[in-house]
C-alpha cells in the first residue's frame, strides 16, 4: 500500500485547530543517517534502557549492537529534586547532569555527566544513536521543592497564583486542549508557563531585582552568569524561560551529544511551544496561547544539526487517543508515541485470548485529524511500543512484541537491565528480561526479523477473532508474511490455519523465522496455506496443578497465553554455516581467537548472570574481515563502526531502498565467501569497535532485495610503546626516587582516605608522566567533595603563567571547580600554564570500561570529573580542555619491601597522568625533546618544568537558592584546601580552610629528558 499523506479534517467544533501535515525529516524522518554511515540505522529498533547506570549501559554496548538495535532511549539525565534515587521526572536543574553537589548528591541515579558523555561517545563510535527523555513541561512536585528554590528559574516562570502563594491547582479535567491540561499541575509537578505573558505580573507580584519583563511579557534575566560553557557562544545573555529551554536543547545536542529526544507530557503544554504555528486557540476554553520565541523542537534539531549535521529524532508522549489532539501535536514537527496502538495492545493482549485481534488491528487507513491504520497511528508518524516505564507489560507480552516488531512504525523494546524486580507494580515498571538475549532468544530473533523484513507497507491478508495475518511489502511485492494467533489453549485446540493471498511470486519458498513451523510454498495463484501455533506455553498445560501464577484455566485447559503464537514467513536469506563464524577477524593471515569479556549483570531477575561477550583482539597495524555464509550469499557489504574509512573503498550511495548506503562492497571469492583485507587500524582508536555486514541473496527480478545482517565486535589494543602504563599503579612505572615526599600527616579525619605521599615525574619521546601516590575519598557524600589537583609550570623561572590560582573561576564541572576553588598563591617564580584535576579519583580514558585502553581523549567540555587543561590568562572562567590520560587507583597503605627501600614515604597506588609533549610545549615544532637539540622551534633551551600538587575540595555546600536570590542561584563556594601538599609544606600542619595560602616551593623536575 502506498504511504498515504496526512489529510486535514477540520471538524466544525474544532474549526480553530490547525491540523498537521505529514512530519518530515525535520522530525527525525526515517531517511536520516547516523554519523558517517549514510545507511539509516534508524530503521533498526530503539532500546529503551532504564534502571541502569551509564557505566553499566556502556559495558553492555556490545550486546546492544549484536542484538541489532539502532538507538538507545535513556531516562531523563538531569538532577532531580528528590536527588539520587529519582528516575528523573521531577527536574530541578536541567544543566546539572550529575556534576554538582545539590539536592543531596553529586551524581544522579545513573552516574555523572562525565560518565554520560563517555557512554555517548562510545555508542556513537559503534553506530548507535542516543535519545534523551526530555521534561520541559514541569519541575519537581511542589512538596519536594517550591518554585522559589531552583537555581535557574523563579516563581514567575510557573503557573502560580502569586509569589506569596506558590501552590497551583491540580489537573482534574483531562479532556483535549482543556485549560487545566495546560495551566494546572500534573500530579503536583510544578507547571511552567510557556505562553507569552504571565498570570503573575507586577504590580500585584513585583519581580525580583535584576529581572525584567521582555517584549513578550515574560520574566527575563541572565540565568547562568558564571557558566559561559552553558551558552552556545560562551556568552551569558538574558532569557525568558522558553529561551532557557531552547538553550538547554542546544546544549544537550552540542555539548552532551544527544541524537534525539522523547518529549515527556507533550499534551500538557500548548502546541506552539513545541513547534508549528505560533498561536493556538483552545476549542474548550476559547483562549489563545501564543509562544513568540523559537520552538523547542527546532532548538533540539539545531543542537544535533550543529554537532552532527543530521536531523534529530524527536518523538512525543501525547497520552491520548483523540485524533484532533494527536494531529495538533504532530504538526509541531515531532513523531508520536503510538498510544492508540498501545491502548489496543492492552485490550487485546490482556484478554487471555478472548479479545478480537483481527478487528482491533486490521483497520484500513482512516483520518480523524491524523492518519490511523492497523490499530494505531499512521506508520510514518507513530513510534510503537508494547510497554514502558509507565505502562506494564500485557499478559501476552511475547505476542505483542512480535506484533510491534513486524508492523509499520519504528518499534521500541523496553529493558531495565534486569535491575527492577519482575512483577514490580510501582514506578518504573520492569522491562523485558530477554531484550539482549539473556535466558531467551525470543526478542533478539524478532529484532533480527524486523531488521531484514519489516520494510515498506502493510496489507491485511486475513482477519478473524483469534487470527490476524498481514504482509509487509516493498513496491507491491512481498517481503514478510506475519501471522498472529491470540488463542492460549493447548496446541491441538489453539493452532489456527488459514489460506491467504500473497504478493510473492508463485513457487517462492517461505521460511518461518520464528523457528516454529515448516516452510511453505507459494501456489500458482499466489496463495499459501499457513498454520499459526497457539499462544500457550505447553509447560503450563494440565496435569500441572495448581496452575502457575497468571495462568487462566477453564476445566482441564489452561490459558497461559504468553507463548509464541506467531509465525514470520519470508524468503530464504543467507545464513551462517554451521559451526563456522559468519565474520572472522584476521591478522597476518590468521584468524584471531575469540576471547570472553564480562559485561554487566542485573541485580534482580537476571535470567543469565555472569554475562559475557565474545570478541577478538587486534594488535597489529592491519587486519582483515572474512565473511562466510551458505551458498545463498551472493554479495556482501561492510560498515566499520559508524562509517570509519576503509582505504581504497568508496562508500555506497543511492542503493536500493537506501539499505546499504554508507557501507563498502566486500570482495567475493565464491558464493558465500567474501573479504576485505588490509584494513588500517591507524584510523581506529584503542578500545571497542564493530563490523556490520549485510549479505544479500541473488536478486530476484521485480522483487525486493533479501539479505541477512551479521555483526562482530572486536578490540584494538596497540602495544604499549610508551614508557609508562597509565593505570594508577605507580610501583613499577617510575624507576627514580620521588621528586617530592610528604612529611606532614593528614588531619585525623582524612587519614587513610585523603592523603598524598609522593610525587613522581618522568617522560619519554611522546609524553610527560606525573604520579601522585596517595588516596582520595570517592564516597558519594557531602563530606567527600575532594580531589587531587596538579599545576604545571612549563618554563619555571621565566615568570609567565598563572601564579595566583584563586583567580581561576571555571564552574563548568567538578574538575574545574577543584582547580578554581583553592585560595592558593603559587611559589615565587612559579607560573602555571597547565593544570590537571581528578574529582573523587575520576579518570580520563578513551574507553573507561574497556580492558584495552591507552589512547588519549579530550577532556569533556562540561561536567568533567577528571581533565587536563591549558590556562588562558585572558579567560580564567573557561579553561581550555586538552587531551590526556588519567587513571586513579586508591592507595594500598601497606608498603612492599621495594617501596620501603626505594620509596620510603610513598605507597604503590594513586593518581597517574600522561600529557602529550605537544600540549606541554605548544610552541615547539622541531623533532626530539625541547631544549635538547638544535631544532627546538623557538622553545627556550633553559626551560625547566616545575609542579605543585595538593588535595582540595569543590567547596560546594549543597545549598540551592532561588535564581534571583543570588546570581546563578547558588551561594559562593567555600574555599577549602587540605594540609596535604606536594612538595610538602610543614607549616600547613592544620587544615588551612578558607584562609589564603602562599606556597613557598615547587618540585622542580628539571628539563624534559631525551629517552
Amino acid at each position: 500500500m502506498k504511504r498515504l499523506a496526512l489529510v486535514f479534517v477540520i471538524l466544525l467544533l474544532f474549526s480553530l485547530v490547525s491540523l498537521p501535515s505529514r512530519p518530515t525529516n525535520a522530525a527525525g524522518g526515517q531517511s536520516s543517517s547516523p554519523p558517517g554511515s549514510g545507511a539509516s540505522l534508524r530503521r533498526y529498533p530503539i532500546l529503551q534502557f532504564f534502571g541502569t547506570s551509564w557505566r553499566d549501559i556502556q559495558r553492555r554496548l556490545p550486546e546492544i549492537v549484536n542484538a541489532g538495535y539502532g538507538a538507545l532511549w535513556l531516562p531523563p539525565p538531569q538532577k532531580a529534586a528528590t536527588g539520587r534515587p529519582s528516575v528523573g521526572y521531577d527536574p530541578a536543574d536541567r544543566f546539572d547532569l550529575g556534576d554538582r553537589f545539590q539536592y543531596g548528591t553529586v551524581t544522579t541515579q545513573y552516574g555523572s555527566t562525565h560518565d554520560l558523555i563517555d557512554l555517548i561517545k562510545e555508542a556513537h563510535k559503534l553506530g548507535l544513536e542516543v535519545y534523551f527523555d526530555t521534561v520541559p513541561n514541569h519541575n519537581a512536585n511542589r512538596v519536594a521543592a517550591q518554585p522559589s528554590g531552583y537555581p535557574d528559574v523563579i516563581p514567575q516562570d510557573f503557573h502560580i497564583k502569586s509569589v506569596s502563594a506558590l501552590n497551583n491547582d491540580e489537573i482534574s479535567d483531562f479532556s483535549p486542549f482543556s485549560f487545566q491540561l495546560w495551566n494546572n499541575d500534573l500530579l503536583g509537578l510544578a507547571d511552567f508557563a510557556q505562553e507569552d505573558g504571565n498570570r503573575v505580573l507586577p504590580p500585584n507580584s513585583p519581580l525580583p531585582p535584576g529581572v525584567t519583563l521582555n517584549s513578550f511579557g515574560k520574566p527575563s534575566f541572565v540565568r547562568h552568569p558564571f557558566v559561559p560553557q552553558y551558552y552556545p557562544n560562551n556568552t551569558p545573555v538574558a532569557e525568558d524561560v522558553r529561551e532557557l529551554f531552547n538553550r538547554w536543547g542546544v546544549f544537550l545536542g552540542t555539548k552532551i551529544g544527544a541524537d534525539g529526544y522523547r518529549l515527556d507530557a507533550v499534551k500538557h503544554t500548548p502546541p506552539p511551544f513545541w513547534g508549528g504555528p505560533r498561536s493556538f486557540t483552545s476549542p474548550n476554553d476559547n483562549f489563545t496561547y501564543t509562544v513568540s520565541t523559537p520552538p523547542f523542537v527546532g532548538a533540539l534539531q539545531s543542537g544535533v544539526m550543529q554537532r552532527a549535521n543530521r536531523s534529530a529524532y524527536v518523538f512525543g508522549e501525547a497520552l491520548t487517543g483523540d485524533g484532533i489532539e494527536l494531529g495538533a501535536y504532530a504538526q509541531t514537527n515531532m513523531l508520536l508515541l503510538d498510544f492508540p496502538l498501545r491502548f489496543n495492545i492492552a485490550n487485546v493482549y490482556n484478554s487471555n485470548g478472548f479479545g478480537n485481534v483481527g478487528a482491533s488491528f486490521s483497520n484500513s487507513p482512516s483520518f480523524f485529524g491524523i492518519g490511523f491504520e492497523y490499530g494505531g497511528i499512521d506508520g510514518d508518524v507513530g513510534v510503537t511500543f508494547v510497554h514502558s516505564h509507565d505502562d506494564p507489560a500485557p499478559t501476552s507480552n511475547n505476542l505483542a512484541t512480535a506484533h510491534v516488531l513486524t508492523r509499520v512504525g519504528r518499534p521500541i523494546v523496553y529493558f531495565d537491565g534486569n535491575n527492577i524486580p519482575d512483577g514490580f507494580t510501582g514506578f518504573p515498571k520492569p522491562g523485558r528480561t530477554d531484550a539482549l538475549g539473556e535466558g531467551s532468544n525470543i526478542t533478539t530473533t524478532l529484532v533480527a526479523a524486523h531488521n531484514s523484513f519489516a520494510r515498506g507497507d502493510m496489507v491485511t491478508r486475513f482477519s478473524a477473532g483469534d487470527l490476524f495475518v498481514f504482509e509487509r511489502q516493498v513496491a507491491g511485492r512481498g517481503v514478510m508474511l506475519v501471522g498472529l494467533n491470540d488463542r492460549g489453549d493447548r496446541s491441538e485446540f489453539g493452532t489456527q490455519t488459514a489460506t491467504v493471498q500473497t504478493s510473492f511470486a508463485p513457487g517462492t519458498v517461505l521460511v518461518d523465522y520464528s523457528g516454529q513451523m515448516p516452510p511453505i510454498t507459494v501456489m500458482t495463484n499466489g496463495q499459501v496455506t499457513m498454520s499459526v501455533p497457539t499462544n500457550n506455553d505447553p509447560s503450563n498445560d494440565p496435569p500441572n496443578s495448581p496452575p502457575p501464577a497468571g495462568v487462566f484455566c477453564n476445566g482441564d485447559t489452561c490459558f497461559e497465553n504468553n507463548g509464541r503464537g506467531y509465525v514470520l514467513y519470508a524468503p530464504a536469506i543467507p545464513q551462517a554455516v554451521p559451526n563456522t563464524l559468519p565474520i572472522t577477524i584476521e591478522q597476518n593471515g590468521t584468524a584471531l581467537p575469540l576471547q570472553s569479556f564480562p559485561t554487566a549483570d542485573g541485580i534482580f531477575a537476571d535470567p543469565q548472570p555472569n554475562t559475557t561477550f565474545q570478541a577478538p583482539v587486534v594488535t597489529g597495524e592491519k587486519f582483515s574481515v572474512r565473511i562466510r555464509t551458505n551458498s545463498l550469499g551472493d554479495s556482501a557489504v561492510v560498515l566499520l563502526d559508524n562509517g570509519a574509512p576503509i582505504e581504497n573503498r568508496i562508500p555506497l550511495s543511492n542503493t536500493v531502498e537506501n539499505l546499504s548506503d554508507g557501507f563498502v562492497a566486500a570482495d567475493k571469492s565464491s558464493a558465500g565467501n567474501f573479504s576485505i583485507t588490509d584494513i588500517d587500524t591507524s584510523v581506529l582508536s584503542e578500545g571497542l569497535h564493530v563490523v556490520r555486514v549485510m549479505v544479500f541473496a541473488s536478486p530476484t527480478p521485480n522483487a525486493p532485495p533479501m539479505f541477512n545482517t551479521f555483526t562482530q565486535v572486536f578490540f584494538v589494543s596497540r602495544p604499549n610503546d610508551n614508557q609508562i602504563t597509565i593505570d594508577g599503579n605507580l610501583v613499577n612505572d617510575f624507576d627514580t626516587r620521588p621528586e617530592a615526599r610528604q612529611s606532614v600527616e593528614p588531619i585525623a579525619a582524612d587519614r587513610g582516605v585523603n592523603e598524598l605521599k609522593a610525587l613522581f615525574f618522568d617522560n619519554d619521546s611522546k609524553n610527560i608522566y606525573i604520579g601522585l601516590a596517595g588516596n582520595i575519598n570517592g564516597a558519594e557524600s557531602a563530606n567527600s567533595l575532594n580531589g587531587m589537583v596538579i599545576f604545571i609550570d612549563t618554563d619555571f623561572g621565566r615568570g609567565t603563567g598563572l601564579n595566583n590560582f584563586d583567580l581561576l573561576n571555571d564552574d563548568s564541572g567538578p574538575a574545574t571547580r577543584l582547580l578554581s576553588n583553592s585560595r592558593v598563591q603559587g611559589p615565587p617564580s612559579f607560573g602555571a600554564e597547565l593544570a590537571v584535576a581528578s574529582f573523587r579519583g575520576g579518570g580520563l580514558t578513551v574507553s573507561p570500561v574497556s580492558p584495552f585502553v591507552g589512547d588519549f581523549t579530550v577532556t569533556p567540555p562540561v561536567g568533567a570529573r577528571a581533565g587536563v587543561y591549558r590556562i588562558n590568562p585572558s579567560s580564567l572562567n573557561d579553561l581550555v580542555e586538552l587531551s590526556g590520560f588519567i587513571a586513579f587507583n586508591n592507595a594500598n597503605i601497606a608498603m612492599t619491601s621495594r617501596q620501603k627501600e626505594d620509596k620510603p614515604n610513598a605507597v604503590d597506588n594513586g593518581l597517574e597522568v600522561a600529557i602529550s609533549l605537544d600540549d606541554v610545549f605548544p610552541n615547539f615544532d622541531g623533532d626530539g625533546i625541547p631544549g635538547n637539540d638544535n631544532s627546538d622551534g623557538g622553545f627556550p633551551k633553559d626551560a625547566k618544568l616545575a609542579i605543585v600538587a595538593y588535595i582540595t575540595s569543590t567547596g560546594e555546600t549543597g545549598q540551592v537558592l532561588g535564581a534571583a536570590s543570588v546570581a546563578g542561584g547558588r551561594p559562593s563556594a567555600i574555599g577549602s584546601v587540605k594540609n596535604q601538599f606536594l612538595p610538602s609544606h610543614p607549616q600547613f600542619s592544620v587544615p588551612p580552610g578558607q584562609q589564603p595560602i602562599t606556597l613557598t616551593h615547587a618540585a622542580v623536575v628539571g628539563k624534559v629528558r631525551d629517552k
